[in-house]
């Protein structure tokens, strides 16, 4: 719901910071759309976007990698303890 709102507020703020929006990425690299998205305007514009660009999507990728992979670190490390 607090995504809705910031895409209304900030619609060409890409939204980089879902999960599921990068999950994208791997459903349609095979077929990339060539438009990444669409826009809608009622009384406000409502940009709806598809796909990351593949940079970004793999730097994103990357960025959880690396924190889950610290986290999975240190709390290996307190059950040891």
């Amino acid at each position: 719901m607090s995504s809705s709102f910031i895409m209304i507020a900030l619609p060409y703020v890409e939204p980089i910071y879902i999960l599921t929006y990068h999950s994208s990425l791997y459903t349609q690299i095979f077929d990339f759309p060539e438009v990444r998205y669409y826009d809608l305007s009622f009384l406000f514009l409502i940009r709806t976007w598809l796909t990351p660009t593949l940079i970004s999507g793999i730097s994103v990728q990357l960025i959880y990698i690396g924190f889950d992979l610290t986290l999975s670190y240190f709390i290996f490390n307190l059950r040891e303890l």
